[in-house]
């Protein structure tokens, strides 16, 4: 970005924070890991949680699940 082969950059999410480096360089916006913290954001992921909680009360598989493997081996412990 100095050189000019960038012409600059938006960044979220660090290593290791602040990045000071990063802080003098003025073709730069940077965020504290907080770029998708928007009321359009907000408002989707609450809409893809009741979603899936619907699912799981109709018996059927929730599309976001973080964990695949536990979900599947609650799935096998189920009572029949």
């Amino acid at each position: 970005m100095r050189e000019g082969w960038i012409a600059g950059a938006a960044l979220d999410v660090f290593e290791r924070e602040p990045p000071k480096q990063l802080l003098k360089i003025g073709n730069v916006v940077l965020t504290p890991h907080i770029a998708a913290y928007t009321i359009e954001t907000l408002r989707r992921m609450d809409v893809m949680v009741v979603e899936d909680i619907v699912k799981v009360l109709a018996g059927k598989k929730p599309e976001h699940v973080a964990n695949p493997k536990v979900y599947e081996k609650l799935l096998e412990n189920e009572p029949s």
